[in-house]
C-alpha cells in the first residue's frame, strides 16, 4: 500500500526564510514572490471573490491551509501561502449540474461527504440539487469560512453537519467514519458478496485545490496522491468505500500533468494504477493555454487533438450532452468543420490541417493551444506582407544607391521566422509520413496475427523488417531532437484508433465543460474529475493491488521503451513471459506481433495484469521479490 500522505506544515508570516517540511526542516521556497496584486484579481461579476479578497488572516499563528489574504500584507509579503482556491461562480455550479444531472439522479436524497468546502458554493448547490438526507462538511479550519458556512447549518430543517479535520491525514476520514458520521449507511465486509457493488446511497466531493500546488509524497501533488489513495481503498472497503464503492466528484488544479493524461507521452505508472482501480472523467477543464516550442501542452499534433476531439463530441450528443455555447473554445468550432470534412472521422493530415488553422487565423478565429505560437505569428506576418510587401524595407541611403533593398531589424526577425517555420513544417511532413509507416507496420502485424500458418502468412511475415528498417532509417534521417517525436506520434494515433480503450482522455465519453479562471480565485484553471471504483479483478483478492503496483512501478520505470527491453531490465530473462500474457499479441485487445513495436506506455491493464501474473508464478523470479515494496524499493534507491 502506499505510505500515508506526508502534510506538509504549512508557513506563517513570521518565517522568512522558506516553508518548513514535514521534518520540520526548513527547505528554500520555489515560490517566493508568488503573490502579487496581478495574481490576486477579483471579479465583479462574481462578488465572492471579492468577499474572500478582504477578509483578514490572523498572521501571529501558523496557518494550515489559507483562503483569503489581507491585501496590505499579502503583496509586500515575500513569501509563499498556499491558498485554498475557492470556486466563486455560481454560473458554474450550476452548468455543471445541469450538465451531468442525469447521472447524478441516482444519488437523490443519498448522505455526501464534503471535504474542505471553503467557502461552501459549489457544496450548497450540489445540496440544494441532490437534496440529501446528511451532509457532512469536513474542513481543517471551520473558523475561517464561519461566514458563509454557518447559514447552511443554521437554517431550518439543516441536513448539514460540519467536523474539523485535515483531510490530507488519511486517518480524518477513518475516524469520522468510525464516530458515526453516517448512521443511515450499511457496512460490508470484504470478500463478501456485494462488498464491490457500487453505492450510491453515499457520495463524495470536495476540493483538493492549493495554490501554488501543495507537494505530495512522491507525488507531484497532494491532490493526486489523495486521489490514488482514496481510489486504491475501494477494493478492500476502506475510508468512505467501507460502505461500499463510492463515487467522487473531486475539484483539482488543471495543468499538463492532468489526473487524466491527454497523451501516451504523458503516461506513466500512475497513469495506469488509476486505470486498473477507477473510471476517470473530466467533467470541467481549463481553457487552452499558448503552445510553445519543445510540443508544450498535451505533446500531440493538432490533428490527432483533433481527431481524439471529434470523437468526444460524437460520443457526448449521442448521450443528448451537447457543450453550451458559453463553455466551447474555438477548438469546438474546428471540431465540427472537420467532422464535416471529414465525413465524421476527424482523420485529416498535418498540411492539410494546417491551412485550415491558418484559414482560421486568417478568418480572425484564434487557434491559440492547438497550434505553435511560431505558427500563428508566420501567418499574422504573412497577411501582413500580401497587404504591404514592402513593410520591412528601409529607405535607400541615397537616391543613387544600388543593390538590394536593406531591411529592418524586425525584418530580419521576420525573415529567421519564417525559415524557422519553413523548416518545422518540412520536418512535420517527415514525421507524418513516418508516422504512417508505423501505423501501416502495426496494420501489417494485425493482418499477420489473424492468417493460418502457410505461405501467405510468410509472405506477409517477410515484408515486416523491410519496413521496420525503413522506419529506423527515416527516423535516424531527421535531426536528433525530433527523432523521439516519430514514435510518440505513432503511440498517439494508435491510441486514439485502438480497438481497446488505452487513453482514459480518447475513450471519453462527452467533452468537459470549459471555465474561465476568474471562476475560481485566486485564479487558475481547475478541473473537476468524477471518479467511480471499478470492481474487483475476477479471483483476485485486495492485496493484489499491492502485488501489481510494485511490478508495474518496475516495469514502468521507463514508460519510453520496447516492451521486450523494459522486461529484460527488471529481470534478465524475463521476457520470455511474453509468451504467458496472451492479450500482449492478441490484436482485438490492443497487442502487437512484435513486442520490440509496442512501448510500455501502450500497456493496457489487462496486459500489465497478465505479466505480474506471469511473473509472480516465474520460477526463476529474483526470490527477494516475495514482499510487495520490492520495485519501489528498488526505484526509491536510485533516484
Amino acid at each position: 500500500m502506499l505510505c500515508r500522505p506526508r502534510v506538509p506544515t504549512l508557513p506563517c508570516l513570521r518565517w522568512p526564510f522558506g516553508v518548513r517540511n514535514a521534518s520540520g526542516s526548513k527547505r528554500r521556497n520555489k515560490e517566493k514572490g508568488h503573490w502579487n496584486p496581478e495574481r490576486l484579481p477579483t471579479s465583479s461579476k462574481y462578488p465572492l471573490s471579492t468577499e474572500l479578497s478582504i477578509r483578514p488572516v490572523d498572521a501571529d499563528r501558523p496557518v494550515h491551509s489559507v483562503g483569503y489574504f489581507p491585501a496590505d500584507t499579502i503583496f509586500s509579503t515575500p513569501w509563499n501561502l498556499f491558498a485554498r482556491t475557492q470556486i466563486v461562480s455560481p454560473d458554474l455550479c450550476d452548468d455543471v449540474i445541469k450538465y451531468i444531472g442525469p447521472t447524478l439522479e441516482r444519488h437523490k436524497g443519498c448522505d455526501i461527504l464534503d471535504l474542505n468546502p471553503g467557502a461552501g458554493l459549489w457544496s450548497r448547490k450540489l445540496h440544494d440539487f441532490l437534496q440529501p438526507r446528511s451532509h457532512v462538511l469536513v474542513d481543517s479550519s471551520p473558523e475561517m469560512w464561519d461566514r458563509w458556512l454557518r447559514p447552511l447549518l443554521e437554517a431550518p430543517g439543516s441536513t448539514y453537519k460540519l467536523i474539523q479535520g485535515d483531510v490530507t491525514k488519511i486517518e480524518t476520514i477513518t475516524q469520522l467514519v468510525e464516530d458515526g458520521a453516517f448512521p443511515h449507511q450499511q457496512r460490508v465486509q470484504p470478500g463478501e458478496d456485494g462488498c464491490q457493488r457500487p453505492n450510491d446511497s453515499l457520495l463524495v466531493t470536495g476540493s483538493l485545490l492549493w495554490d501554488p500546488k501543495l507537494p505530495g509524497f512522491g507525488f507531484d501533488s497532494m491532490g493526486k496522491q489523495l486521489i490514488l489513495q482514496f481510489a486504491e481503498r475501494a477494493w478492500s472497503n476502506q475510508l468512505f468505500h467501507v460502505f461500499g464503492p463510492v463515487r467522487s466528484l473531486f475539484w483539482m488544479a488543471h495543468d499538463a500533468k492532468s489526473i487524466i493524461p491527454r497523451s501516451e507521452m504523458q503516461r506513466g505508472k500512475y497513469d495506469l494504477f488509476l486505470d486498473a482501480l477507477t473510471t476517470n472523467t473530466e467533467v470541467v477543464t481549463g481553457e487552452h493555454t499558448p503552445r510553445l516550442a519543445g510540443r508544450g501542452t498535451s505533446g500531440r499534433t493538432p490533428q490527432s487533438e483533433l481527431e481524439s476531439l471529434v470523437g468526444a463530441m460524437r460520443r457526448g450528443r449521442d448521450r443528448g450532452m451537447e457543450l453550451p455555447a458559453h463553455r466551447r473554445e474555438n477548438v469546438h468550432d474546428f471540431a465540427d468543420d472537420i467532422a464535416k470534412l471529414t465525413d465524421g472521422t476527424g482523420v485529416m493530415n498535418s498540411a492539410d490541417m494546417l491551412e485550415y488553422l491558418k484559414e482560421q487565423e486568417y478568418s480572425g478565429k484564434s487557434t491559440a493551444g492547438i497550434n505553435l505560437e511560431s505558427f500563428i505569428e508566420s501567418y499574422r506576418v504573412e497577411k501582413e506582407l500580401e497587404e504591404n510587401p514592402g513593410m520591412f524595407q528601409m529607405e535607400r541611403a541615397s537616391p543613387g544607391a544600388r543593390g538590394r533593398a536593406r531591411v529592418t531589424a524586425e525584418g530580419k526577425r521576420v525573415a529567421t521566422l519564417r525559415a524557422s517555420v519553413t523548416r518545422a513544417k518540412k520536418i512535420a511532413s517527415e514525421i507524418e509520413k513516418l508516422t504512417n509507416l508505423g501505423e501501416d507496420i502495426y496494420k501489417l502485424e494485425c493482418k499477420i496475427m489473424g492468417l493460418e500458418d502457410g505461405a501467405r502468412k510468410k509472405a506477409e511475415l517477410a515484408k515486416l523488417p523491410i519496413m521496420e528498417e525503413e522506419l529506423a532509417a527515416g527516423v535516424n534521417r531527421l535531426p536528433p531532437a525530433h527523432r523521439s517525436a516519430v514514435l510518440s506520434e505513432i503511440d498517439d494515433r494508435l491510441a486514439i484508433r485502438s480497438p481497446v480503450p488505452r487513453l482514459a482522455w480518447d475513450s471519453r465519453p462527452f467533452e468537459p465543460l470549459i471555465m474561465k479562471p476568474e471562476e475560481v480565485w485566486p485564479p487558475i484553471a481547475v478541473s473537476l474529475v468524477d471518479s467511480t471504483p471499478r470492481p474487483l479483478t475476477s479471483g483476485k483478492t485486495p492485496e493484489w493491488y499491492d502485488w501489481l503496483q510494485d511490478f508495474a512501478v518496475g516495469l514502468f520505470e521507463i514508460p519510453s521503451i520496447s516492451v521486450h527491453q523494459a522486461l529484460e531490465n527488471l529481470q534478465h530473462g524475463a521476457s520470455e513471459l511474453v509468451a504467458k500474457a496472451p492479450s500482449l499479441t492478441d490484436p482485438k485487445r490492443g497487442g502487437r506481433l512484435s513486442m520490440h513495436n509496442l512501448r510500455v506506455r501502450m500497456l493496457t491493464v489487462e496486459m500489465v495484469e497478465e505479466l505480474c501474473q506471469a511473473y509472480r508464478e516465474w520460477p526463476f523470479r529474483n526470490p527477494q521479490t516475495n514482499h510487495t515494496r520490492f520495485f519501489r524499493s528498488k526505484v526509491q534507491q536510485h533516484s
